[in-house]
């Protein structure tokens, strides 16, 4: 059973409206969608959300599930008086918007999801980086973080962006990361996503080591009329490409 947790939600744009929900990556914050509420907000009504663990959100002691994170989502629509929404998530929030769109089909209008897939790396890796992060803190995945998330020629041209996002990981609750990275060593919707029925857009960028355009197109290939948008960017392409990324949900919202 999903016990209340604290959760932190920032509300922007209109007032009225189906809203869009954004859900954030591992490691970082509901800050990371900034640029895309800046040049959507006179357009949308918003949310942002830290998932649980992150940002000013609870980090209660794992293990955690994408279910559970899901969960968290419903729970706060539920308090808001949200019926529907639309929902935009990248990585580890890319794979909580396709599971809710499996779960709770009612409740989503529309789905982005950005740089993730059907399954995310291997489980050993992640309960592996859990242990590290319970040990040691989260300095080591700092360290190598930046070369995961933008491409060098970003990360070279825009040091003070990428510094702002290093220490939203840098802040990250080691136990809220760790219960994170649980619940992705877990996660498997490679047979599920083919059940999705909402209308999906997938985003992936060209030089995203972590999730690549090879899993965006097996998630297109695997859920009907979904289209694959290939953005010039890393992992992190709301921030890489922040008016591409904005355009795109501007054109499919």
């Amino acid at each position: 059973m999903n016990l209340p947790i604290q959760l932190h939600v920032q509300h922007s744009g209109l007032e009225k409206g189906i809203p869009i929900v954004f859900l954030n990556s591992l490691g970082t914050d509901l800050n990371m969608w900034n640029q895309q509420v800046a040049q959507l907000s006179s357009s949308y009504r918003m949310i942002q959300m830290d998932t649980r663990g992150h940002g000013q959100s609870a980090a209660s002691r794992g293990p955690y599930s994408i279910d559970l994170l899901c969960e968290d989502v419903i729970h706060t629509l539920d308090f808001l008086g949200v019926p529907k929404a639309y929902f935009c998530g990248i990585s580890m929030g890319g794979m909580m918007a396709l599971n809710l769109s499996i779960l709770y089909p009612s409740r989503v209008e529309k789905v982005v999801a950005a740089n993730t897939a059907a399954i995310i790396g291997h489980e050993s890796a992640w309960l592996e980086r859990a242990n590290l992060v319970r040990m040691q803190g989260m300095g080591p995945v700092v360290a190598g973080a930046a070369g995961r998330w933008f491409t060098s020629q970003f990360t070279d041209d825009h040091v003070d962006q990428v510094n702002v996002m290093l220490a939203q990981l840098a802040q990250t609750p080691s136990e809220g990361y760790a219960a994170c990275c649980e619940a992705l060593s877990k996660a498997d919707l490679r047979e599920k996503v083919a059940s999705i029925s909402v209308p999906v857009c997938i985003v992936a960028g060209e030089f995203d080591p972590v999730t690549t355009v090879s899993d965006g197109q097996f998630l297109m290939e695997k859920i009907s009329g979904s289209r694959l948008e290939v953005l010039p960017a890393s992992h992190l392409s709301n921030v890489e490409n922040p008016q591409q990324f904005s355009e795109i949900l501007s054109r499919f919202f």
